[in-house]
Parts: structure tokens; sequence; C-alpha cells
């Protein structure tokens, strides 16, 4: 019989945190925290970090459930610094608090059933692998949304089997996962001088 607090690898269960940076668009946001509250757990938790927006959500009472959750936190940056120097804190904040990987979402990202559990599952089976990612599947009807889903094709397949991404390709950062203590950070993950488009 398996002891209910490891994995089937035999071996602690890793320590999961997602990670959304996020600067206004609330509605944006409240969405992806819908697709992702039935996941969470005491390992797997959630940091949002507000990257400035000109109104605090602590402040809006649509996200005042969220809040309350004990598997939700926040940080709240006075200024914007950008999404990479946002997700630098993130990383940081998780580090300091023992989680073993950090889950990347955007905020205008909807999360499938098994998001988190999926990310944790293919690090137990690849313990060497620092960095794990998946497609993503756009479905945005903006001019924007569409011109994306041109330029980003090649890195964002939703379809395609499980492999090594190697150069110039890239994974996409809207489902990314790290296993944290397997890298050297030093003054981060991203480089924080990139305001926007830090994949």
């Amino acid at each position: 019989m398996v002891d209910e607090s490891e994995n089937i690898l035999g071996s602690p269960p890793l320590r999961a945190c997602v990670l959304i940076a996020f600067k206004d668009r609330p509605q944006s946001l409240l969405a992806c925290l819908d697709s992702l509250l039935l996941q969470l757990s005491g390992e797997a938790q959630l940091l949002l970090i507000d990257d400035g927006s000109a109104v605090d959500i602590a402040d809006h009472p649509a996200f005042e459930p969220y809040l309350a959750n004990p598997h939700i936190h926040r940080i709240r940056q006075p200024e914007n610094l950008g999404v990479s120097a946002s997700r630098n804190t993130g990383i940081k904040w998780c580090l300091d608090h023992d989680f073993d990987l950090v889950v990347m979402i955007d905020s205008d990202c909807l999360a499938r059933p098994g998001h988190i559990a999926t990310h944790v599952a293919l690090h137990g089976e690849h313990k060497d692998a620092a960095v794990i990612g998946g497609g993503i599947r756009g479905t945005g009807t903006t001019l924007w949304a569409t011109l994306d889903g041109m330029m980003t094709w090649f890195h964002c397949i939703p379809c395609t089997p499980e492999r090594v991404v190697k150069a110039p390709y890239c994974l996409p950062t809207a489902n990314l996962s790290i296993k944290i203590r397997m890298l050297e950070l030093g003054d981060g993950f991203f480089d924080a001088t990139l305001r926007t488009g830090e994949d």
C-alpha cells in the first residue's frame, strides 16, 4: 500500500504554485481564476502578482471569495514593472515559501481541468527536466488574437506529441512549469528589462 503523502514514484509530492502576473483586466483574471479554483489544495496553491493595476483587486467585490481562499496568495507591486519582473517576484516568493514547482499561466488564459496535476505528474515522470511546457489553444476573435494565432503556431500547437523542444523554438510561458530548485536563477529567471514579450 502506498502512503497517501507520496506520489506514485515513492517520493513526497511536489508542491506547486500557479503564478499569475496581471495588470488590470479584472474580468479576464476572474475567468482564469474560475478555471483553476477547483484544482487548488495544500500542495497546489496560487500566487497573484498585481503589476501595478489601476485598481487594487482587494477593492473589487468580485474578488472577495478568491482572496479569502487560503490557497490563493497575492502580491501587489506599487508600480508597473513588466511581466518579466513580476514573474521573477513570484518565483522568489515561491522559493521563500518552499514550493518545488512554479506553474505559469497568463491572466487571460483558461486552464483545462487537471492542468496543475498534469504539470506535477510530468515533472514526476521527467525528474531531470527543469522546465516542462504545453501547447495553448487560442479562442480570441480580436485582431491581436488572430495575429498571435498565425504568428506563434509553431510553438503553441496544442496537439503535438511529447518531445524535447530545441532552439529556435520555445515553450509558451502561458503554459509552462519550472522546477525552481533545479536552476540557478540569480537575479531572476526572466530578463526584467523586457517589459513585454518575455516569451
